[in-house]
């Protein structure tokens, strides 16, 4: 990843990626980089912006908003199954 600030740049910032395929070798991510280099304006960038839930890239799952809840540092009055929280 790539991140550049400009100095006069006022308000929010772009960002944009290029995802390489899932579960690609080093080796297949060095071979699609040299490839990108004899060429940086042709990369296809996608732009990303965080959804409600502040996911950036859409990888996030439904699903979990149904899992079981074990413990909430913020708040100590519900019902949980861990009622100690704590690092390690």
């Amino acid at each position: 990843m790539f991140l550049v600030k400009k100095k006069n740049k006022k308000g929010p910032a772009k960002i944009y990626y290029k995802a390489v395929k899932d579960h690609a070798k080093k080796e297949e991510k060095f071979v699609e980089l040299k490839e990108w280099e004899e060429k940086p304006n042709q990369i296809p960038w996608q732009g990303v912006t965080p959804d409600k839930k502040h996911d950036w890239i859409e990888q996030g799952d439904e699903e979990f908003e149904g899992f079981v809840k074990l413990g909430d540092k913020k708040n100590d009055m519900k019902l949980l199954y861990l009622t100690h929280i704590h690092r390690g």
